[in-house]
């Protein structure tokens, strides 16, 4: 016979499995967003801590190790490097043609 129903009457069996389908959908679509998400996240250049896991309430599971922030010196920094390094590649080019060029580009 079974266990009488929660509610004011008994749900069909059509009907826990379509509400079972859309409960698994939405669970599917949110770990979806939240790949996506991390995934931007990784990719951005201003992250400097990664979002910290809750379990429960209990506080995070595991400690976030801090990402080094790059300051925009040593951004700069790396930039002149690689400048530096194609140049020595390509010696038909000068530093005066690379200035022309970010003139041309940033105005």
């Amino acid at each position: 016979m079974g266990r009488p129903p929660i509610g004011k009457k008994a749900m069909t069996a059509a009907e826990r499995q379509r509400r079972r389908r859309k409960r698994l959908a939405r669970e599917a679509a949110k770990q979806a967003r939240e790949a996506k998400a991390d995934e931007r996240r990784a990719r951005s250049p201003y992250v400097t801590l990664p979002r910290p896991m809750f379990f429960a309430g209990l506080g995070p599971i595991e400690a976030p190790d801090p990402v080094p922030v790059v300051t925009k010196e040593e951004r700069a920094d790396e930039l002149a490097r690689q400048i530096a390094e194609y140049l020595a590649e390509a010696p038909e080019l000068t530093i005066e043609d690379v200035k022309a060029a970010i003139t041309r580009r940033f105005g």
